[in-house]
């Protein structure tokens, strides 16, 4: 049976008690076909872009359509297609590593600034084993409200509290993320502790906007359920389908925080600012037959180690050259260019053979 679009009081009752975990299955099976051929850098510049309409709370600003309290719950809907394209097993168990409703610097059940600056200074990172142990013996909470409570509990939001730095701190977050996806090839490890961090703040950034709109701590994490919920309700809110079956780019998020556009100069065309691929390739081949600027001291006579190379490896050697002007470029025959070319030298000496 498909999920309503519109979901009704009756669907967002019945998911009242739902986990983040089962949130986290349904919201990437909805859109697992729409994410499949994405990367998972793609997706976190999604979360970027996002966020950025979320960061419009902090200035002040307002963009026609832009609703940007609506945009934490469509932010940890990135940061769960996110987490759900790296392959993350449970994004509790991600959370609870770190924030076993504890900070995991000093321990303590509500952030104790200084206790935490010293531990800092002495061990920069959380003591893992430790924050293990302490979360056996402790509960973990059993909704999203819930998360969002526990974060309320570890860093409270006080009376005056300003977004600007909220969110000054959840950029840098965010960049920390951005590295992580980049090096998640080589070194994964990285994307569990920075994608919590991510998680902690945009939950910091919920709390501020519950405070300042009235709402008891204890009715906290109501807000933020009810919309995900509306927003992500077992189905596509676009297509209507369970799978979501929508094109690519949806015409509805064109220009929606981006708006300005040169005109005219937008275009493939003549008179536009880009290339199409055939011709930036050709471009790109033509800059390659470049000779290198000052890269070495040559008579007219003396032909260039590039050349000299060049010659005896025969043709087929475009790419053994490109590495040569690459690795000499800019410098002024230093030793280090010497042993590129020694090197390059040999690998060509060997693949030929």
């Amino acid at each position: 049976m498909r999920a309503p679009c519109t979901p009704t009081s009756e669907f967002l009752i019945s998911v009242r008690g739902r986990t983040l975990d089962q949130w986290y299955v349904s919201l990437n099976s909805t859109y697992f076909h729409r994410n499949f051929d994405r990367r998972p850098s793609d997706i976190c510049l999604h979360l970027v872009e996002v966020i950025g309409g979320l960061s419009l709370l902090a200035s002040d600003k307002t963009k026609p359509g832009i609703d940007s309290k609506a945009h934490v719950p469509k932010a940890l809907a990135w940061w769960l297609a996110l987490c759900g394209k790296v392959g993350v097993r449970s994004v509790e168990a991600l959370l609870w590593d770190k924030f076993p409703a504890l900070c995991p610097y000093c321990q303590r059940p509500k952030h104790d600034q200084e206790e935490c600056a010293e531990k800092k200074a002495a061990n920069p990172g959380p003591p893992w084993t430790t924050l293990a142990t302490l979360g056996e013996n402790t509960k973990r909470p059993a909704t999203l409200g819930g998360w969002q409570r526990m974060f309320n509990d570890i860093y409270p939001v006080n009376q005056g509290d300003q977004y600007g730095p909220a969110f000054a701190r959840l950029y840098e977050e965010l960049a920390e993320l951005a590295e992580a996806v980049r090096v998640f090839p080589s070194v994964p490890g990285y994307f569990l502790s920075e994608a919590a961090d991510v998680f902690a703040w945009l939950m910091k950034v919920q709390n501020l906007i519950d405070e300042k709109a009235g709402r008891r701590k204890e009715m906290r994490g109501t807000a933020i359920e009810e919309s995900f919920a509306k927003l992500y309700p077992d189905a596509c809110t676009d297509c209507g389908r369970l799978v979501c079956s929508c094109p690519p780019i949806l015409a509805s998020t064109i220009g929606r925080i981006a708006h300005e556009v040169p005109v005219g100069r937008g275009s493939y065309e003549p008179q536009g600012r880009f290339m199409t691929p055939d011709k930036s390739l050709k471009n790109s081949v033509r800059l390659s037959r470049c000779p290198p600027i000052g890269s070495f001291n040559t008579s007219p006579t003396q032909p260039s180690p590039a050349r000299r190379t060049n010659a005896r490896c025969g043709g087929g050697t475009s790419i053994l050259r490109q590495g040569i002007q690459a690795e000499t470029r800019g410098r002024t025959g230093g030793s280090r260019c010497r042993v590129q070319v020694q090197g390059l030298r040999k690998w060509a000496r060997r693949s030929r053979s």
